[in-house]
């Protein structure tokens, strides 16, 4: 169902306010706060980045952009060694904007947390074992890696309307590999959960021919949900500085 006028632009107006709320705690933060769009191909997140990208922009808020690195990985994506190099990218790229993010927002067209039903569906083919699988989530629990708490945003899509908006199927995106693929990712939403500060879980074939309502909803999700981040990360600071000395 489409948004009528007046809750659109009541949702604006709010998107508006929070951004314009947050702007100075972004800038003033000590670390990067993290947003990871994972979900169906197909189903709207670089679209959504990109609207991000430009609405942060203009609203004056810090925001740096990852693309996914499926679209610049060397290796062919039948290898074993695809998954492997793509999170050993991501890696870098976490710590890169640890290094040099200071006081922004960093967005993830898929990140880290999006590799899980990638791997498991290598495991499934053969191409991983379980016990590489284990060793791999056990590098996501280090201590390098305990700071990557993003908002996750997770898109599902039918394969039917994924490969609709795709044009044709292709050897990745079609019926079968995406049904295993939502299946997948739908199993595993507690590690989902458990690897992000915040998710939101959104099916996309009702936003289907109305890209603005489901940019406009996301939108205020994600500012939202950094707002929480950030009164979180205060009241933690001001608790730590307010304990006293024993």
């Amino acid at each position: 169902m489409a948004i009528n006028v007046e809750d659109k632009l009541k949702k604006l107006e709010e998107i508006d306010r929070t951004l314009e709320e947050i702007k100075g705690e972004v800038t003033g933060s000590d670390k990067p706060l993290f947003i990871e769009l994972i979900g169906t191909p197909k189903s709207g997140k670089t679209t959504l980045k990109n609207a991000i990208q430009n609405a942060f922009d203009k609203k004056g808020i810090p925001v740096i952009t990852r693309r996914e690195t499926a679209e610049y990985n060397p290796i062919p994506k039948s290898s074993e060694h695809y998954n492997f190099w793509m999170i050993l990218e991501l890696m870098k790229n976490i710590s890169e904007d640890f290094a040099n993010a200071k006081g922004k927002v960093v967005i993830y067209d898929r990140g880290l947390i999006d590799r899980i039903p990638w791997m498991k569906s290598d495991i499934s083919q053969g191409k991983m074992s379980q016990e590489d699988y284990g060793r791999i989530i056990e590098m996501y629990q280090s201590n390098y890696l305990k700071g990557y708490k993003p908002i996750t945003q997770v898109f599902f899509t039918s394969p039917q309307l994924s490969i609709l908006r795709k044009g044709s199927e292709g050897r990745f995106v079609n019926n079968r590999t995406l049904t295993t693929y939502n299946s997948i990712l739908n199993q595993e939403l507690d590690t989902v959960r458990n690897m992000s500060s915040r998710t939101n879980i959104t099916v996309t074939d009702q936003y289907q021919g109305r890209i603005k309502d489901f940019l406009i909803d996301q939108m205020a999700e994600i500012s939202r949900d950094l707002k929480g981040e950030i009164d979180k990360k205060v009241r933690v600071k001001t608790a730590d500085i307010d304990e006293p000395n024993l």
